[in-house]
């Protein structure tokens, strides 16, 4: 009996051993396996790509921006770099579509949502010895098209807080409505400039446009451009004052084709030597028919625009009536109007007949 339960305890240590190192051996080859499963998985692409993006959506920007071989060498600052990387990574999709596209200082890659949008292109190159991964993430900026900025002379625009730079500074052109002005006489101005190696939209703002007021207009896309404009508004008082010159000036305008002002009246408002005053000095009105009076109504003006400190243009519209005796007749008229101070007064340089 004695000899019997050393048995069975000898037997039952033995089993418990075996148990024990086969659980040993069990959680080693485990162990080794998940290891190597790791390593394999580190080594994928897919994998760079998932611990790339993590950063990303944990916001680890100064690293990324470290890590990025295209910022070094475009030398594209941190904060440009930053916003192009928020911008890009907005919306993160949960299961991105990695697509192999090409070679270029490294595998390229294109990033896609789920739908098939484009989301980025990214560069992997193979990472130093002894790192996780065994490629590095880059994502290759896209930059946009040229952005071009039109603006009236004299005004100071922002971007992104800083002063636009002198030399994107493309050309100087002659605002609409004032391209044949007597030769002393200064026109007013557009600037234009043109700004590339951008990532992202900036901001634009105007410097002191709490004094004077402006708007800016854009982006729009054309010819390959992104484009926007920064036009000078009217305060309430300068545009009630135009108002009241423009309406002058077209009834005037109107009257005189129907002898019903004079050619003095109409000179006096003309800034002499521009083309639209030449052509009324050539204008013969006396073939207009006799009639006993005129009216205007459902008078409007407005679009109202500044292309600087001394020059706007206003648009006129009025219902023009003949009377002849106990008859009416009734002419719609539309005008654009150019108006340039010059010497202290305000004068009519053109007139476009809408």
């Amino acid at each position: 009996m004695k000899k019997n339960k050393t048995r069975k305890h000898q037997f039952a240590r033995g089993m418990a051993l075996f148990w024990a190192v086969g659980l040993v051996v069990i959680a080693l080859g485990l162990g080794w396996l998940w290891f190597a499963l790791d390593r394999y998985e580190a080594s994928t692409p897919e994998a760079a790509v998932r611990h790339y993006l993590q950063q990303v959506a944990q916001g680890e920007w100064d690293a990324l921006y470290e890590e990025s071989r295209s910022a070094a060498e475009q030398k594209i600052s941190r904060s440009a770099y930053t916003e192009y990387l928020k911008e890009t990574y907005q919306e993160l999709p949960e299961n991105p579509r990695l697509v192999r596209t090409g070679e270029e200082g490294g595998t390229v890659y294109r990033l896609y949502e789920e739908e098939g949008k484009q989301i980025a292109s990214l560069c992997l190159i193979e990472a130093p010895e002894g790192e996780k991964y065994a490629y590095q993430v880059d994502t290759l900026p896209e930059y946009l098209d040229p952005l071009v900025i039109e603006l009236p002379q004299g005004t100071e625009v922002l971007l992104d807080g800083e002063p636009l730079p002198e030399s994107a500074l493309r050309e100087t052109v002659t605002a609409t409505g004032y391209e044949d002005l007597p030769e002393g006489t200064p026109s007013p101005q557009l600037l234009r400039y043109e700004l590339t190696g951008l990532l992202t939209l900036p901001k634009l703002e105007v410097e002191g446009a709490n004094e004077d007021p402006y708007q800016i207009s854009g982006p729009s896309e054309a010819k390959g451009e992104i484009c926007y404009q920064v036009t000078r508004l009217l305060t309430q008082e300068q545009e009630a004052q135009a108002a009241e010159l423009a309406q002058r000036a077209a009834k005037t305008y109107a009257a005189f084709v129907t002898q019903d002002a004079s050619r003095e009246e109409l000179d006096a408002l003309l800034l002499p030597g521009t083309p639209f005053y030449r052509s009324m000095q050539q204008f013969y009105n006396g073939w207009y028919v006799e009639h006993t009076g005129h009216d205007y109504r459902n008078l409007v003006c407005d679009a109202f625009e500044s292309a600087g400190e001394d020059a706007f243009s206003a648009h006129v519209s009025f219902d023009y009536v003949i009377l002849r005796g106990t008859k009416e007749y009734l002419y719609p008229s539309s005008y654009r109007l150019y108006f340039l101070r010059t010497q202290g007064e305000w004068k009519l340089v053109r007139l476009d007949t809408l």
